[in-house]
């Protein structure tokens, strides 16, 4: 059921989509191999931990996004993994679960 009504959600916004100009942007990252970037993320000056990861495909490399979060300070790391390593694709400190009210806000 849920599936469906996301289906018809993206099907609704689609013409909007196909008719938005795309910008390619491009910003520097940061990346270092996956253990030193876990290590960073997950040690005891940062303290962040995974809470959210998606896997996706692009060609022959298979990309894993990592979500990082330490709930007490509100940071969050967003980490996008291809093979050994890791590259820092978002950082901010303002991280919350009510996701509506953000929205609201953009």
């Amino acid at each position: 059921m849920i599936q469906k009504v996301f289906l018809g959600c993206l099907l609704l916004l689609l013409p909007v989509v196909s008719t938005a100009q795309a910008t390619v942007v491009q910003k520097p990252v940061v990346c270092d191999e996956k253990e030193k970037i876990i290590a960073a993320f997950t040690g005891d000056q940062i303290r962040e931990r995974p809470i959210w990861a998606g896997v996706g495909t692009e060609g022959n490399n298979t990309h894993t996004f990592v979500v990082f979060v330490n709930e007490r300070s509100g940071t969050w790391t967003v980490v996008e993994f291809v093979k050994n390593w890791g590259c820092i694709v978002g950082v901010g400190d303002k991280f919350t679960t009510n996701i509506s009210e953000l929205i609201s806000k953009l």
